[in-house]
Formats: C-alpha cells, structure tokens, sequence
C-alpha cells in the first residue's frame, strides 16, 4: 500500500503519439529549470558501417583469428595455473608472455599489436566480473573459449585521428570506407578505442568509443514530471504531473510482428534445407539478416521514444522492474512441474521482445544529458491501488484493460491508473 493517499489531479486524455513533433505539446515551461552543465567529459559511442575491399577482408579476418587465438590461449593458460597455485595470474604478467609468444609465433607480427593487448584485457575484464558476480551471489558466468564457427568475431584497437572525412583508419588494415556517421565529430573529441566486429549476416561494423563533452546547453523542459508504465498490450503509457494521458508502441508493435513472421518463415525453409549445403548457408544468413532487423526496429524506436521524453520532462519516474526475475523460465522441475508454461512463456517472449530494460537504460542516460531526474520506484501494488483514493484492492483489477475502485467507484484505464501511482511514488519519495 502507498504510504500516502495520492492526491486526485485532473485527468486529461490525449491522442497524441509520444513519436509525434514535440511542437504539439505546447511552448516551454518558463518555470522549469535549466539542465546544468557537467563539468566532467562523457563517453560516447558511434557505430558505423564499413565497407572493406577484398585484400582488407583477408586481414581483417587475421586480426579476428589472432585475436581470438589470444583469447583462448591465455585463458587456457590461467586455467591451468589456478588449477596447479590456486591464484590467478596478472594482467601485466600476461603481458610478457604475449612478447614471447609473438617471437614464438611471428604471424602474429602481422597483425595490429593493439588488437592483441586489448584482448588480454578483455579476458583480464572476464575474469574480474566472474569473481564480482560469485562476490555479490549472483550467477557467475566462467569466462567461455572462442570458437572460429561463432556468428560473431571482433578485435579492438586503441588508435586517435584514425578517421578522415568517410574512411577509418586500421592498423595493418590501412583505410576503409564507412556509412553511418551523419557529422564529423567537433573539436576536442578524443577517440578511445575502436571495436571492429563481423556479424552473422557477412556485414561489418566498426563502434567508435569517443571521449567529448556530452551535456546539452541552453535546454528547457516542456513539463516537470511524468510517469511511465509499461506493458505487453500497451508497450508505453505515460501520465504527466498535469493529468495528461498518453500511449505508444502499438504501430512499433505491430511493425515487430511484421519481421517477426518473416523470420519464422525464413526458420522454417532453414530446417529444410540439406546441412553443409549452399542454399542452406543463404538462408541461414537472412534468418541472421531477419533477427538483425529486428533488433535495429527495437532499438530505434526506444532511441526516439526515450530522446522526446527526455526532452519533454525534467523528472521521470519508472518502476524498477527486475526483468531476469520477470522472464524466469515457468517449467518448474519434475517434482514441482510450472502452471500456465505456455502462456508464461509467451509473456516472457514479449516482454523480451519489447525491450523494457534497454529503454530503461536510454532514459537513465539521456536524462543526465538533458539535466534531467530518473526515479525509479518499488512496482508492488501500482496496478492494484487506486490512483484516486489510495485503497489497494485487487478486485479493482476489472480485467486486464480496466480498473474500478470497488470503494470509491473510481474507474480509468488499468495503464493510466498505474502510471498514475508511480508518477505519485516518484513524487512523494
């Protein structure tokens, strides 16, 4: 139960779509406060599109082997000497060595010496998150060995100036050729690391890790506060300290479903084609293609939707959902068999789907960039209280669209009642 009855405030519907100009929601709050600058630099990251030439692609492809055959090496290696001392070794340790593996191995010269420190570095990070997570009880997750048939392969190089105009300079690569970066970066930026990677659909990506200054200057939010509460039939409902109601997702939904048919399509002509086969090599790439476009629709949209909130409010509350726990498998044991699997497993398949915990992720950052509040709250009970006098009943849940105060005979929509009661948890906190 809330801790205090949430104050009554008008309620105002609107039919406008969180994707539509931001224009439409009226001219700037005069009283709500500017963003204030951060002093210290942000990091950022680009991803472009790159196009190599042929020879380019047989280097890239020993960057990619040499890369991983570090990886596994060492990790090889570590295994074994915890086994043998019971300690681990060091960073710097695994340093030296790989000077006297290069000699040892003099193909290694061929490719950039950066790539290679930086996958020790990525195993030394493997290791160092595998003893946090057993630290903090949680599921470890033993740091894996790289195998070449992987759909995914990537190197990372630390390099600055390395771009100039539309080509990306690689070491032991030379320029290549990208897309996807709309201006060039402005003056002070500082490049950090570049993450070369090859997908399971043949295209290659270079994610630029850039040091620059990210705050916002001179940004005035429309309105001060709004509550979100998201769902499976209603991806987005947002209730603002003024009383205005709005939803979105149901055409990004609908669009997901779209490519989600295509791919199960292109699943099903995979499991009948003849194994080691050509035809069977190209249609396992557009299945790759089909779940790639997927992700691109999921992340667009919680970029933009997330961007004009952001925008619009100075304070945004959510709930602090803990989606692992949400989407736990419901088969049970053979003891103690699950309820419902089937239909808990679609929820859990949507609520994956959608995105909750990425969106949540773009709103924690882009409201620091706006000068702006993230509060997440406690989820128990949102979708059982009414938002008018504060009496949790669970009765009141109608069904699954709507909700009806069995004492006070308060009825809305059950999204806006519940984006109500985490706008006023957000608020009394």
């Amino acid at each position: 139960m809330l801790e205090r009855r949430v104050a009554p405030f008008p309620i105002a519907y609107s039919s406008l779509d969180l994707l539509a100009p931001l224009d439409r929601f009226g001219p700037l709050n005069k009283s709500t406060p500017m963003n204030s600058p951060k002093e210290a630099l942000g990091h950022n990251t680009y991803r472009v599109r790159l196009y190599p030439n042929e020879e380019q692609k047989v280097t890239l492809a020993k960057h990619f082997g040499c890369a991983r055959f570090v990886y596994n090496k060492f990790l090889a290696a570590k295994i074994d000497y915890y086994k043998r001392t019971g300690k681990s070794v060091s960073f710097a340790a695994c340093c030296l060595k790989l000077t006297k593996l290069k000699k040892k191995h003099p193909w290694l010269a061929e490719v950039d010496a950066t790539s290679l420190q930086q996958s020790l570095k990525n195993l030394d990070a493997a290791y160092q998150n595998f003893f946090r997570r057993c630290k903090q009880g949680g599921v470890p997750g033993f740091p894996r060995f790289k195998s070449k048939h992987d759909n995914h392969h990537s190197f990372r190089i630390v390099m600055s100036n390395a771009i100039d105009g539309s080509h990306l300079k690689i070491g032991k690569v030379g320029w290549i050729k990208f897309r996807g970066l709309r201006d060039t970066f402005p003056h002070g930026t500082k490049i950090q690391s570049i993450t070369v990677s090859l997908n399971a659909t043949g295209d290659y990506y270079a994610s630029i890790l850039v040091k620059q200054d990210t705050r916002v200057t001179d940004h005035r939010h429309k309105e001060y506060a709004c509550g979100i509460d998201v769902g499976v039939a209603v991806p987005l409902t947002l209730v603002s300290d003024s009383g205005k109601c709005s939803t979105t997702g149901r055409r990004f939904k609908a669009a997901l479903l779209k490519k989600e048919q295509r791919r199960k399509h292109y699943q099903r002509m995979l499991a009948r084609k003849q194994k080691g086969s050509n035809n069977r090599n190209k249609t396992r790439r557009k299945v790759a293609r089909a779940y790639r476009n997927e992700a691109n629709l999921r992340t667009d949209y919680n970029h933009k939707c997330s961007t004009i909130i952001a925008k619009r409010f100075h304070t945004i509350v959510i709930e602090d959902l803990k989606i692992n726990n949400m989407t736990r498998s419901a088969k049970g044991t053979a003891e103690a068999p699950g309820t419902n699997v089937a239909a808990k497993a679609g929820l859990n398949r949507e609520i994956l789907r959608l995105g909750w915990s990425q969106l949540t992720t773009f709103l924690a950052y882009k409201t620091a960039r706006y000068g702006g509040e993230l509060i997440k709250v406690n989820p128990a009970y949102t979708s059982q209280t009414c938002s008018s006098c504060g009496v949790v009943d669970k009765a009141s849940r109608e069904n699954q669209s709507r909700f009806k105060c069995v004492h006070c005979g308060f009825a809305l929509n059950a999204d806006h009642n519940a984006a109500r009661n985490i706008l006023a948890k957000g608020l009394a906190n």
